[in-house]
């Protein structure tokens, strides 16, 4: 997510120098804005970037294995999160060192990092040139939601092959490839997800400004919109999962067949992917967002910039 976009359509404010890479923005609330991009701020965006995602990695792992774990082997959501969510709150040691669940986490790290790196360094670039808010939008959306999206269409296609590998049983044990129907849908999914974190949350973090500008920061506004957004699109990212999943595991499924395997596992399956995408995109955002403002001062004091 850019930072120092909400300042964006706001009057233009004093930009005292700080540093020859940085400039800052007086107003309370606002971010150390990139002046000039340089192999050191790529290398700041970069580390706040693959940093950021750790936190919140073990709980997405968690939620994806759950609820791909119950369309491939037809065992409930909610069971499922409940068995796997014990287990890494109960024995987070064992988890971590367990050969399945490192790689599920690793898989989950590695589209986050991709998403918030690439995001991060076209926010620097945003800001380095002074783009208007419309091709601000358009770069953030390409760079942050090509990483994201063509990571995810990996870690999903790894995911079924490890998870039937390690739950299903029998003919399900072996590893199935996943249709391109099926990436198709997880595309639009992640689409949908992408464009709710890099554009609409922006809006939506405007808006709250506007309206609540007397009671809440510009940077409060942001990360209400960076929570609130990606989270209320999932109702309708979820019937893309679990089109994709569903079709994946059946290619055989007639369309009504197809409407209620979704209908089975829709309502919990919304209802974790809200609780999967609110530390993902939401927490891990404003965690990227904060972390990248908090390297830059830090370098700016230490006249590392």
């Amino acid at each position: 997510m850019a930072s120092g976009t909400l300042a964006q359509d706001e009057p233009e404010l004093e930009r005292p120098v700080v540093s020859p890479a940085l400039r800052k923005l007086t107003r309370d609330g606002g971010y150390l804005m990139v002046k000039e991009v340089s192999g050191k701020t790529v290398a700041i965006d970069i580390a706040t970037g693959l940093a950021a995602p750790m936190v919140v990695a073990p709980i997405i792992a968690v939620v994806d294995t759950s609820i791909i774990q119950a369309v491939m082997t037809k065992t409930s959501v909610t069971e499922n999160l409940k068995t796997n969510a014990t287990f890494l709150c109960k024995h987070p040691i064992q988890f971590a060192r367990d050969k399945f669940w490192r790689r599920m986490t690793g898989l989950c790290w590695m589209v986050y990092a991709g998403t918030y790196a690439s995001s991060n360094i076209a926010t620097s670039y945003i800001e380095a040139n002074e783009l208007p808010a419309n091709q601000s939008k358009v770069l953030k959306v390409a760079a942050g939601g090509a990483a994201n999206i063509g990571l995810t269409l990996v870690k999903d296609v790894i995911m079924v092959g490890l998870i039937t590998e390690r739950f299903g049983e029998g003919a399900i044990k072996e590893r199935k490839r996943v249709p391109m129907l099926s990436r198709g849908c997880f595309l639009v999914r992640d689409g949908l997800t992408m464009m709710a974190a890099f554009v609409i949350g922006d809006e939506v973090g405007r808006r709250v400004y506007h309206a609540l500008g007397d009671w809440v920061s510009a940077r409060t506004a942001r990360q209400i919109g960076n929570l609130v957004t990606p989270v209320a699109l999932q109702p309708v990212s979820t019937v893309f999962h679990l089109g994709g999943l569903n079709y994946a595991d059946n290619q055989s499924l007639s369309a009504g067949a197809m409407t209620q395997a979704i209908r089975n596992s829709y309502f919990a399956s919304t209802g974790a992917r809200m609780g999967r995408i609110l530390p993902a995109v939401g927490v891990g955002n404003n965690i990227n967002i904060a972390l990248r403002d908090a390297t830059y001062r830090y370098a700016e004091r230490t006249r590392w910039l």
